[in-house]
């Protein structure tokens, strides 16, 4: 039912689109006094489907998901001093929608779980449409207002954003879209080009709601950011889950019992710049926290410090390299050193990486005037861990577009990166 309406839809969209020009105009258009018309409204979207597939090494077998996703988006001018946008986002699954996450662990690690584990530590994808995105922007002469659900990012690195606590970001889709933030935008001009901004997103109660204060400013070819976050994160302890795991599955309400809310502050900032045809970047800062876990098995140390260094550069040969180093003072030494906690909080998203010091490196080159080709590198600099991630882009039309990506990751025998299954997923896209 939902997969015919979301045809249905596109059909409609698709439609809309193509008679947008007569109806609305995609571009300002005036009045016989030559004043801009308005309402001035923009369709448009895409349609986009990933194949994936897995390969588990230790239980010799594969995994394949299919994924559709639909984006019909709406934009425009409502008068001079006004616009907005709203996204409207369909997601379909077949094939192996069933996630069991113990099952990345290293092997070790999964004969010592409880045999209710892995029941309780699995997910389903389901079949959904929700609003991506819908906001109104005010412009007024020295500060503009966004209230509603809206994209918001911070940082500067490409693989990695330690700044950014209000997304995720999985390195080896770094450019794939996040959704929309409830919350309100305050942005202030102020002299010589600097910009203070605001953003509170709503929670509960004002007590449970998250903020982020950035004064933003520019200098010769240098960008800069100061950042102020607070903002509520939660961490599981799956040690304890597994050790109750015959209670969780027999009443799964008890899950959330074993999770806890802390609010971090944050202070630090980013900054980018150019040097001889060299992007320069960097982005970090310093964690506090108020993370109690003295009843739990965490061991968590919720102040640490947070940074990345990278660069980038094109020859005139059009070869692309790119680096990036990135410190996360919360993780661990060695991947030896990381128990079931670490690993599971990096499987589940609740931290993008277990080892405290990670390098992202890689090369692109066009190899036609319609393809990229690229080798990406994500490497454990203490362990030697290394994930290989070939990619390769090609525009097959104006609009459309596929993409081919492998993960083959290299590490320790019985480390988690050496028990990661290898693979990779073929993207079709079509944007209209």
């Amino acid at each position: 039912m939902m997969k015919r309406f979301l045809i249905f839809l596109c059909i409609v969209m698709f439609q809309v689109y193509l008679s947008a020009d007569d109806e609305f105009g995609s571009s300002a258009e005036m009045n016989f006094a030559g004043e801009e018309k308005y309402p001035q409204i923009i369709f448009s979207g895409y349609v986009e489907n990933t194949f994936s597939c897995e390969y588990d090494k230790k239980a010799e077998k594969e995994s394949l998901l299919d994924y559709t996703r639909v984006r019909l988006n709406s934009s425009g001018k409502l008068n001079d001093n006004s616009d907005f946008a709203v996204g409207i986002v369909g997601r379909m699954y077949s094939g192996s929608t069933g996630i069991n996450m113990t099952e990345y662990l290293p092997e070790e690690k999964q004969d010592d779980l409880n045999p209710f584990t892995a029941y309780i530590f699995s997910a389903e994808y389901e079949n959904d449409i929700y609003i991506q995105e819908a906001f109104l922007t005010f412009y007024f002469d020295y500060f503009k207002i966004r209230p509603g659900r809206q994209k918001y990012y911070s940082g500067t690195g490409y693989a990695y954003n330690p700044t950014d606590f209000f997304n995720s970001k999985n390195p080896l889709d770094p450019g794939y879209e996040t959704d929309g933030l409830d919350g309100i935008l305050i942005s202030f001009n102020l002299p010589a080009g600097a910009e203070l901004e605001c953003f509170y997103r709503t929670g509960y109660r004002f007590e449970d709601s998250d903020y982020q204060t950035c004064l933003k400013f520019s200098f010769f070819s240098t960008d800069a950011v100061l950042q102020y976050t607070g903002i509520i994160l939660n961490r599981t302890d799956f040690e304890m889950a597994d050790a109750d795991a015959a209670s969780i599955a027999a009443d799964p309400s008890l899950y959330d019992s074993y999770s806890t809310d802390y609010r971090i502050h944050f202070i630090g900032g980013s900054i980018s710049s150019d040097a001889a045809g060299i992007g320069l970047r960097a982005e970090g800062g310093y964690v506090m926290s108020s993370a109690e876990t003295s009843e739990m098995t965490l061991d968590y140390d919720g102040n640490y410090e947070v940074l990345l260094a990278g660069f980038d550069y094109t020859f005139e040969m059009q070869l692309y390299i790119i680096m990036e180093y990135y410190r996360n003072g919360a993780g661990v030494n060695h991947e030896d050193d990381a128990g079931l906690n670490e690993i599971m909080a990096n499987i589940a998203g609740e931290t993008d990486s277990i080892v405290k010091d990670t390098l992202f490196t890689g090369v692109s080159y066009p190899v036609t005037d319609l393809a990229d080709a690229a080798v990406y590198a994500i490497v454990g600099l203490r362990d030697r861990s290394v994930i290989i991630n070939p990619v390769v882009n090609w525009s097959v039309f104006s609009g459309g577009m596929l993409e081919f990506s492998g993960i083959i990751p290299y590490g320790k025998k019985g480390s988690y990166t050496g028990s990661l299954p290898s693979g990779g997923f073929i993207r079709a896209k079509v944007s209209f």
